[in-house]
């Protein structure tokens, strides 16, 4: 999956949850919820957090905590370099 095929992905996961899609910016926990939705694919993410860099193996089994969740998300781009079962994301966070 390339980052095209991937935002469209994301769009089109956004589009089941109304209410998140209506979110102009959205947080890492709409975000996180949305992605664990996802039946067909599980995320591998790496992230910013506060400067230091955290991964999170599987988005739909690995405890994420509040303050991660509360922040907003500022890019998000598919890391296609990587050759593993899980699609691995870079996700960025604001402060």
């Amino acid at each position: 999956m390339n980052n095209i095929e991937f935002q469209n992905r994301l769009a089109e996961l956004y589009k089941e949850h109304p209410m998140i899609a209506r979110s102009k910016r959205k947080t890492a926990n709409e975000l996180f919820y949305v992605l664990r939705q996802d039946k067909e694919f599980d995320y591998n993410i790496s992230s910013n957090e506060g400067g230091a860099w955290t991964c999170i193996p599987s988005v739909k089994e690995c405890f994420i905590p509040v303050k991660t969740l509360a922040k907003h998300v500022k890019e998000i781009c598919i890391d296609e370099d990587f050759e593993c079962d899980e699609v691995c994301l870079t996700v960025i966070l604001e402060d």
